[in-house]
């Protein structure tokens, strides 16, 4: 639920990986087989809040706020739910456990402090 993963980071401080994705895109299967069903990737994004969105379930409004034109789509957020990247091309995983430590270490409410 993406309200109470707003509110889940801003308790804990972490930030938020929020991926939009689709049981019948193609695209984010091969997403989900290759990069966060990986276990590295997993013991990463423990750092932060994960929200998951399908696009087929979720409030339009949503939709339209962060301008989703193709899934999936990765946004990294502060804990304040800030947008600070959009992950586009890099899609592996490594690329991602570089994104997920980045924001970890950066823009974590401990690191603002």
């Amino acid at each position: 639920d993406y309200d109470q993963g707003l509110n889940q980071a801003f308790a804990s401080g972490k930030p938020i990986m929020l991926v939009f994705s689709a049981s019948w895109c193609g695209a984010c299967k091969v997403m989900k087989r290759n990069v966060f069903s990986n276990d590295a990737v997993g013991d990463a994004s423990k750092q932060l809040v994960n929200i998951y969105i399908d696009v087929d379930k979720a409030n339009r409004q949503l939709i339209n706020d962060y301008k989703i034109k193709y899934i999936p789509s990765v946004f990294f957020l502060d804990y304040s739910g800030e947008t600070i990247m959009q992950v586009a091309d890099r899609r592996s995983p490594d690329d991602f456990i570089e994104n997920i430590d980045y924001m970890a270490q950066i823009h974590s409410y401990n690191q603002q402090n």
